[in-house]
């Protein structure tokens, strides 16, 4: 998945909806335009798993987990119906804009936010 669409599965502007084509999903958006950015990208995938050769060890990485899958799609029709998803941006692009602390310590707990989501990512990412 590209970073672009990586960060829009992670700020559940897109997910995955399965088929009745095992692991096979449709695309789905939360702003129909957004597909004009992409206009020859296909709105269903079809994830494969191949084995891949590193020195002398192949190995053939897991497909995605349909239930996981499901999970982030629930999660992203809520918080799309509720409102969520745009408060999510909104702070997501507060947190990208703040570089330092203010001088009172009000920004205290908006940067600790800030770290225990970077550390979270990290546990993830290296899960």
């Amino acid at each position: 998945m590209s970073a672009v669409w990586h960060t829009e599965f992670d700020n559940l502007q897109l997910w995955l909806e399965g088929t009745s084509t095992p692991n096979e999903y449709d695309i789905c958006v939360a702003m129909e335009d957004w597909w004009n950015k992409y206009p020859k990208h296909p709105r269903r995938v079809l994830f494969v798993s191949r084995p891949i050769t590193i020195g002398n060890e192949t190995r053939t990485p897991p497909l995605p987990d349909p239930q996981i899958l499901a999970i982030h799609a629930t999660c992203a029709r809520v918080a799309q119906m509720s409102g969520a998803a745009k408060y999510m941006d909104e702070y997501d692009q507060e947190l990208d804009n703040s570089t330092v602390l203010a001088a009172d310590g009000s920004s205290a707990a908006f940067f600790n936010q800030l770290l225990l989501s970077a550390s979270l990512q990290a546990v993830l990412t290296h899960a």
